[in-house]
């Protein structure tokens, strides 16, 4: 009979329902995928921010207590953490917790190695974005000597080091479940991008990489999906640089709808300065695009995937593949299988120090 495991995952933010597909999607396939290959784990989440609500409630299988702390400052933020911290000893009490696992750098690994030292739990922690960089807050001064820390990349793993001067204990990327795979050649989008537009994802080099390629191809069909503090200077470069008829900005859309997307597009480009793994990547690939990305997250060189150097790589790859008939094979470099099998091995191996 297999041995029954409880984990308990501290995070920002958790889907406010089983619609909710924006939310963190590499968590929501994470939990799925456990469901399916290891029943007899059993997670509980906490969720400091959002969603909106105080009323526990289920997500699939799993127990979701929301603490409804909508990023508040000062003085509240000391108070959700201890009401965090309550939340997890009451679970405990109910039903022992095997393991503690945070998300994100930050406040969920001070809460999390508090009440881990208190039941005497093992802490893993999950490098999950932004958190690894210096701009983080939490980072100079956050006690990691007794969490074992998984990087989503390679290339995370290395900033992370770079700005802690610590190695983390595993790499392991955000799987996506194999039966996502759709091979699709008719497509007619040329280009897609998408994401948060926010200064950092860099998407006016998109949109200048547009203006460059209509000289070759005057009809390049390009689309935009994302919102973003960026949103109205992006339509201005459109506007300026007469755009309107090539590229289409969509603003958020639900997951699926971006999936569908891809199946209708030919080449992924995401001009992005940094991502720690970029789950976008996993989900363009599995939809059978190529990709053209700067050296970031999880990137690697393959035939379904391009990286530019510079900002002009950009325009020059894009020509390249453009000019030639594009493969439009789907490619899983990410399957989900192997990331829950990872994370069963440390949950199975962690020892409370």
């Amino acid at each position: 009979m297999k041995s029954s495991k409880h984990i308990l995952l501290v995070t920002p933010g958790f889907p406010a329902d089983e619609n909710d597909y924006l939310c963190t999607p590499m968590i929501q396939e994470f939990l799925i995928g456990f469901a399916k290959y290891f029943s007899e784990v059993k997670f509980s989440v906490v969720a400091l921010h959002y969603p909106y609500k105080k009323t526990n409630y289920k997500w699939h299988q799993t127990n979701v207590y929301p603490l409804s702390g909508k990023n508040k400052k000062g003085l509240n933020r000391l108070i959700l953490w201890r009401r965090a911290i309550k939340k997890i000893k009451e679970i405990n009490n109910f039903h022992k917790i095997d393991s503690l696992h945070s998300l994100w750098l930050g406040e969920t690994t001070i809460i999390a190695n508090r009440v881990s030292k208190k039941i005497a739990v093992p802490h893993i922690a999950t490098l999950m974005g932004q958190d690894v960089l210096k701009s983080n807050p939490y980072l100079k001064f956050l006690s990691l000597e007794n969490v074992k820390l998984a990087a989503v990349s390679k290339f995370q793993s290395e900033v992370f080091n770079r700005n802690k001067k610590r190695d983390v204990d595993a790499i392991i990327h955000w799987g996506i479940e194999n039966n996502e795979i759709v091979n699709t050649p008719e497509r007619d989008i040329d280009l897609l991008a998408a994401g948060s537009l926010i200064e950092l994802k860099n998407y006016d080099l998109f949109i200048n990489l547009v203006r460059k390629l209509i000289q070759s191809y005057p009809a390049i069909k390009c689309v935009l999906v994302g919102d973003g503090q960026e949103r109205e200077n992006l339509k201005g470069l459109i506007t300026q640089f007469n755009l309107e008829k090539n590229i289409e900005m969509t603003g958020n859309l639900e997951r699926n709808k971006v999936l569908e997307l891809m199946r209708k597009s030919k080449i992924f480009v995401h001009p992005s300065r940094y991502e720690s793994f970029g789950y976008v990547f996993a989900e363009a690939l599995i939809n059978g695009m190529t990709i053209v990305s700067r050296r970031t997250g999880a990137a690697f060189v393959c035939e379904k995937w391009f990286i530019a150097e510079n900002d002009d790589d950009f325009s020059i790859l894009a020509n390249q593949l453009l000019s030639k008939n594009i493969s439009c094979n789907s490619f899983n470099p990410f399957p989900l299988e192997k990331t829950v099998r990872a994370y069963k091995e440390i949950y199975e191996q962690s020892n409370f120090i």
